[in-house]
């Protein structure tokens, strides 16, 4: 079973990185505020699938998924936020959408090394 986890886990990696090449091509230029925020939606959902799989696993508790959840949901509005931003024109939203969308991705590492703990 941990080797289907692991399995599940790398697929579902390797689906985030193709998904964010597929948002940004390697075009040279650095991603748009936009395809910042696209890119954090993406990960916030192959978190929250992450998250489900674990606790189905066993490889996390109810208690350490919701934690990882409260995280999912803080950043889900701070994407928002972002959004609205961009919206509106603010000169704020490229660095306000960089900034979530790292702490995203640094989300994502700690639930994938979650599951990847023994169990």
């Amino acid at each position: 079973m941990n080797t289907v986890r692991q399995t599940f886990v790398t697929l579902l990696l390797f689906l985030v990185v193709a998904a964010c090449t597929t948002l940004h091509p390697f075009t040279g230029s650095p991603p748009t505020p936009q395809e910042l925020v696209n890119e954090a939606n993406v990960t916030l959902t192959a978190v929250a699938n992450v998250i489900g799989q674990n606790l189905q696993d066993g490889t996390m508790t109810k208690a350490e998924a919701q934690e990882y959840i409260n995280e999912v949901k803080k950043y889900a509005t701070q994407v928002d936020e972002a959004q609205a931003l961009i919206r509106a024109g603010s000169p704020l939203a490229a660095d306000r959408a960089k900034l979530v969308h790292g702490l995203i991705l640094n989300l994502h590492k700690q639930v994938a090394a979650a599951a990847r703990k023994p169990t």
